[in-house]
């Protein structure tokens, strides 16, 4: 049951984690998928004022694309890199035949400044546009950060420390994800926005 295998953190955020999950839930079967994909509705019906996230791996595997379906907006994060390029693409491309959803947003991580993100979702957006019809809208950049790397290592979210510039970053994906509509898809989904 979804109940016994959320983790519940100190700052409220809920947790169901698959990747310290047995093969058996990275490679679950169409059956099981739509069983975790109930689960999940079932329990956000049960709480008020709340978000869910899914994070999915990168690429366009089955899972990763019958849960990004099942999400109103799709966050592609990237880096300005060619593997990076073709697995969002990948993405992308996948979730939008198989759902016709055409709203994608992108955050561009690990980056020196804005200038080179700005540059790094440009040419990511003239390769898409090229072959895709889909709006790319584009939150935000991440800098590369000694902080943020910490956090990842200490295992203490970054968003925890005030007053300092990483938390500005997130704040402002946050802020754009916010002000943009929900892709609308007739199969399951998690909650209405």
């Amino acid at each position: 049951e979804l109940e016994n295998i959320i983790i519940k953190t100190k700052s409220g955020i809920e947790l169901v984690s698959g990747g310290a999950a047995s093969s058996e839930l990275l490679n679950l079967k169409n059956n099981q998928r739509y069983n975790v994909l109930n689960s999940i509705e079932n329990y956000l019906s049960k709480k008020e004022k709340v978000k869910l996230i899914v994070d999915v791996a990168a690429g366009a595997e089955d899972n990763s694309v019958i849960f990004a379906n099942a999400c109103g907006r799709i966050v592609v994060v990237i880096v300005g890199e060619p593997t990076s390029f073709i697995d969002a693409y990948s993405l992308i491309k996948t979730i939008n035949l198989k759902s016709s959803f055409k709203n994608f947003c992108l955050v561009i991580n690990q980056v020196e400044n804005k200038k080179i993100a700005d540059n790094i979702f440009l040419k990511f957006q003239e390769i898409t546009s090229k072959f895709l019809d889909v709006k790319l809208t584009y939150l935000g950049c991440l800098n590369n950060s000694k902080l943020i790397r910490q956090s990842i290592l200490s295992r203490k979210p970054i968003i925890d420390n005030q007053n300092i510039k990483e938390t500005e970053y997130f704040e402002k994906i946050c802020k754009n994800l916010k002000n943009l509509k929900s892709n609308k898809n007739k199969s399951i989904k998690f909650f209405e926005d």
